[in-house]
């Protein structure tokens, strides 16, 4: 529960700073659209837009007059008239094939991707140059990891035997070592440089400080293309609104800020200054960006041998895709989820949530995690590569697997698996909804004595999986009836007691005060500035005897940090002073106190209501917030 929750940290962003409930409307995000699968001439193609789209995609479809027209150019404007976008751009994609329209974007640096299938997967250039899904020794074909050391590559065979190993003795376990005194966290004492933004990075840096790591966030002087101007709390733009960000909050909690422009050649050497004294420096760009200033691994490895670096992208660092640009919402259709997500008989569709980054991220402190252990060993440091694409593949294994060996091509199916009864049934309620996954005779006669209703346990219409699979329209008639007078909470309680998998499909006001996660110090009261306390979720999931890492804090307002990690990295008062005359350590917050941005930042939630992609606004949502964190502590 809670590391799924952690992958949801956009819709609690909006709920912690706003009240705002986003409504199961899995494209209409608050932040932009298109995020979408859009159809094309022969499939389907994953159409980004970001804040700096609109010139290229009007070069792209062949109107560069409409290169600042609002519905290209605003995002509230295509938000809250996306038939018109659609309208638009879907003509002009219906003539052209997915090789035109994504081979032209990435020229054009939009991140627009591919839909693929399994057998696409299995027979795509960029993967197998990479090695993805190359046999381990003695082995067959299957998928690669997640992630790539240089130092320490994946030690890989084929599967055992049944009983082989049954002779072999366990080895012994290695002793535990002294614990030391006053230790904050696991990771106390490690040094860590962010470079990186939005979320996968960010998550990595994130997730360390939870662990007790002193994670320094670098930003360049000229803010504005950061997400710190993002869901500012209390939807409100006036003063240092920028330091207000739940969205930042979430990813950055515990971090300390330093200004620095790394793209002069005397902020490079600051940064090697910082570097000669770290542990781990982070990075998501793609790998032409650090190369540009010399701050590539292949770059950084000779002065800082001790240094582990982690590169995370939507291809990797090497491949013919390497240099293309990607975010969460065009990995899930590269990595094969799109292809089965949906209904029968309709076109893919996106999860409704940006799951590459949180994915790819967690697989990344993974990285780190081994390369630190390996670090111990050998005392060199390695670079981890985590494509993106690869690190999602993970959650298509098995289709991509079963079109491997088995030939079998998957399709979307909606709730649908064969030899289970399973839906979303809705309840009482806004937008309400359980789950229900029941599999085999036992579990459906707990369910039809749960529902009241035992004798459709002996119904011959209903004996057997494949009996089941063919009434399955029959079996969603009478679970939608029973779970339409109850709540979702009750209904998944209900069946949980029965020993039926159920869950309640929870929205984030409800995330916030369920009482599992309250119970397990899922959210931690975090203080916001200029605004007070709000809750904010963890970032490593796991109890470690009984109890959680915790945010260390809040995240750092802009430039907090500068002169005193410059000083720790020894510059001099002289140093420090010319490098903020010359600009390389001065934040420029002109563009962020305009007023045309300040502007941007206020969001029209109502519209937003009326439109359809939010639910509705809760006016009392702080004192809920508030009265879940009194429960939890």
């Amino acid at each position: 529960l809670e590391a799924l929750a952690l992958a949801d940290d956009h819709t609690l962003a909006v709920y912690a700073g706003t009240g705002a409930i986003r409504r199961r409307y899995y494209s209409r995000v608050l932040i932009a659209y298109p995020m979408d699968v859009l159809p094309c001439k022969d499939g389907a193609v994953a159409f980004i837009m970001q804040a700096n789209s609109a010139p290229p995609l009007a070069e792209l479809i062949g109107r560069p007059e409409l290169a600042e027209a609002p519905i290209l150019a605003q995002m509230r404007e295509r938000v809250l008239n996306w038939r018109d976008f659609d309208a638009l751009i879907l003509p002009w994609l219906a003539e052209h094939s997915a090789n035109e329209v994504v081979e032209r974007a990435r020229e054009l640096r939009l991140p627009f991707g591919y839909v693929l299938r399994a057998p696409e997967l299995l027979e795509d250039e960029h993967l197998n140059v990479r090695g993805f899904f190359d046999p381990p020794p003695g082995g067959e074909r299957t998928l690669g990891p997640p992630f790539r050391l240089t130092g320490t590559p994946m030690r890989s065979g084929a599967p055992p035997a049944l009983g082989e190993h049954d002779a072999q003795p366990w080895p012994a376990p290695r002793e535990a070592g002294e614990g030391v005194r006053g230790r904050r966290g696991a990771l106390d004492g490690l040094k860590v440089i962010d470079l990186s933004r939005v979320w996968a990075g960010p998550h990595i840096g994130r997730s360390l400080a939870d662990l007790g790591a002193d994670v320094v966030k670098v930003e360049r002087p000229h803010l504005p293309g950061t997400l710190r101007s993002g869901f500012i709390a209390g939807n409100d733009s006036n003063g240092a609104y920028w330091n207000r960000s739940t969205y930042f909050l979430a990813r950055n909690a515990g971090k300390r800020a330093l200004t620095l422009d790394y793209a002069t050649e005397e902020g490079q050497e600051v940064m090697h200054r910082l570097l000669a004294e770290a542990d781990v420096l982070i990075e998501n760009f793609t790998p032409p960006v650090l190369r540009r200033y010399s701050l590539d691994y292949a770059s950084l490895q000779e002065r800082h041998p001790h240094l582990v670096m982690v590169s995370v992208c939507g291809y990797g660092q090497t491949g013919p895709n390497s240099d293309n640009p990607a975010l969460g919402q065009t990995i899930e259709p590269a990595a094969g989820i799109s292809a089965v997500t949906g209904y029968e008989g309709e076109p893919p569709i996106l999860a409704g949530n940006t799951l590459g980054d949180a994915f790819s991220g967690m697989h990344a402190v993974a990285g780190v995690l081994t390369a630190l252990l390996s670090r111990e060993q050998s005392g060199r440091g390695q670079h981890v590569d985590v494509a993106m694409q690869e690190a999602m593949i993970q959650l298509s294994g098995a289709h991509v697997m079963d079109a491997l060996l088995n030939g079998r091509v998957h399709a979307p199916a909606g709730n649908r698996r064969p030899g289970m009864v399973r839906g979303a049934y809705r309840c009482e309620g806004d937008d309400a909804f359980v789950a229900i996954s029941a599999r085999g005779d036992g579990e459906w006669a707990a369910l039809c004595e749960a529902i009241g209703r035992p004798e459709l346990a002996r119904d011959e219409r209903f004996r057997g999986d494949d009996a089941r699979d063919a009434a399955h329209d029959a079996i969603d008639a009478i679970l939608d009836e029973w779970a339409s007078g109850r709540t979702n909470v009750e209904a998944m309680k209900t069946l949980q007691a029965a020993g039926v998998p159920a869950g309640a499909a929870l929205r984030p006001d409800e995330v916030f005060t369920n009482e599992q996660l309250l119970a397990r110090r899922f959210f931690e009261p975090v203080e916001l500035p200029d605004f007070g306390e709000i809750p904010l979720q963890r970032y490593i999931p796991a109890l470690f005897d009984g109890a959680p890492y915790p945010p260390p804090g809040r995240a750092p307002i802009v430039d907090e940090h500068t002169e005193a990690v410059l000083t720790e990295a020894g510059l001099s008062a002289e140093e420090r002073e010319r490098l903020f005359d010359a600009g390389i350590t001065a934040p420029d917050l002109s563009v962020l106190q305009s007023d045309a941005m300040r502007a941007t930042r206020t969001m029209d939630l109502e519209a937003y209501v009326e439109q359809g992609s939010v639910l509705r606004i809760d006016e009392d949502y702080r004192e809920r917030l508030a009265a879940a964190l009194r429960a939890s502590s």
